[in-house]
């Protein structure tokens, strides 16, 4: 995982780390790029769903600082299923 940008947060950062485990399954995932523009991205999520025939998905937040040992922000966003 150091190998990874800076601007990712833990939940995504977790995804590209089991991603490279064989005997381990996860769907499909895009991780946004917060220094990206918002067309940018909107168009990285058009291509996302394109390229996957994605019938249903789910948005989460993993902001860099979004938990750590000083503070937590745990069940302040909510996960969104059938977003698109």
């Amino acid at each position: 995982m150091n190998n990874l940008p800076n601007s990712i947060g833990g939940k995504a950062g977790g995804l590209f780390l089991i991603e490279g485990i064989p005997s381990v399954r996860i769907p499909e995932f895009l991780v946004l790029q917060p220094e990206y523009s918002d067309r940018e991205n909107a168009d990285a999520i058009e291509a996302f769903l394109k390229s996957h025939a994605c019938m249903h998905v789910a948005v989460r937040s993993s902001a860099v600082n979004e938990d750590s040992a000083q503070a937590s922000f745990a069940g302040m966003y909510k996960t969104k299923l059938d977003s698109f």
